[in-house]
């Protein structure tokens, strides 16, 4: 495969992410002797085999998500007709989750910061619907205007759907609420309308056109925009690698922190059992923010005032 492709891959990342993904990009390359977009299914399964048995599960996560992740770039820009790790089972890091898989604050306000700045305002709100909610990516993704309901005293829901026969409801803070409305307006350039209507709400950028005349029509954005979105934001924030799965992590986290119950989690994660609650156990002890951090207050700065970046 053209060398050329890999450097547009990584083109958005600084250089030590940069010369880290083309390394194992390269390494796989050897390993199955073959042109890149030749490999196969059982290509990756024997590479990660091979992998998890050389290297510690931590890292075998990391090696699998930046090949995941370039080969979804090749799908997406039609270079390979299927992505050969897609269905390979992934390494399986430990399932309590790490002080270090969490950002922090002023994290978070550097990531939403670059995001708003130099990517566009639609991921700009995905990233708060996910920090504010916990929704899982493909949740997240698949929302519709239509999902959105609000009752009489002007209390925002957003109904979300997981397979055929689940669904639950969260809430919607008010000031999140008016950025979707802004993005509505501004961004996609739509009426009012839209809203109450079965049309997914975050869509590719190349679909925008048709999005206004036949909205019906349009699907979702993919999920690899925004795992490459996080993967380019991270590293121009000058932080840790990111993933929508982190986010949702950080918002169980700090409603924890703050005194929200062990219920309330369940549901709002959509948990099928209180139990998942416990990978949280040892986090919860060494988190060092303020319970107000992650208020209400806090997100009105992160729309509002952004100034100092």
């Amino acid at each position: 495969m053209n060398r050329e492709v890999i450097s547009d891959f990584t083109a958005h990342l600084k250089n030590r992410a940069k010369t880290d993904y083309e390394r194992e990009i390269l390494k796989f390359e050897k390993h199955i002797k073959k042109d890149l977009d030749k490999a196969t299914k059982e290509d990756a399964e024997k590479y990660m085999k091979y992998i998890r048995r050389k290297l510690a599960r931590t890292t075998s996560v990391r090696i699998f998500h930046q090949l995941l992740s370039f080969y979804n770039y090749l799908f997406d820009n039609n270079l390979i007709p299927y992505n050969p790790f897609h269905k390979v089972k992934k390494p399986r890091a430990s399932e309590q989750v790490k002080e270090e898989r969490l950002p922090s604050m002023e994290e978070m306000k550097k990531l939403l910061h670059v995001i708003k700045t130099e990517y566009n305002y639609r991921d700009y709100v995905f990233t708060l619907l996910i920090s504010t909610t916990g929704l899982r990516l493909k949740e997240a993704i698949q929302v519709k205007w239509s999902d959105f309901i609000m009752d009489r005293i002007g209390t925002i829901g957003l109904i979300v759907r997981r397979g055929t026969d689940q669904e639950r409801m969260v809430k919607i803070l008010p000031l999140i609420w008016e950025e979707f409305r802004k993005y509505r307006k501004e961004f996609l350039g739509v009426s009012e309308e839209y809203e109450g209507k079965d049309y997914y709400v975050f869509i590719s950028t190349r679909e925008m056109q048709a999005y206004k005349n036949y909205p019906a029509s349009v699907g979702h954005m993919a999920e690899s925009r925004i795992r490459h979105v996080y993967l380019g934001a991270c590293s121009k924030a000058k932080i840790p690698l990111y993933t929508a799965k982190d986010l949702r992590h950080a918002h169980a986290v700090y409603a924890l922190y703050m005194g929200a119950d062990e219920e309330q989690i369940k549901e709002q994660l959509g948990w099928y059992s209180i139990k998942n609650i416990r990978k949280y156990n040892g986090v919860l002890t060494k988190i060092r923010v303020s319970a107000n951090d992650y208020t209400e207050k806090y997100f009105k700065q992160l729309t509002k005032g952004e100034d100092e970046g």
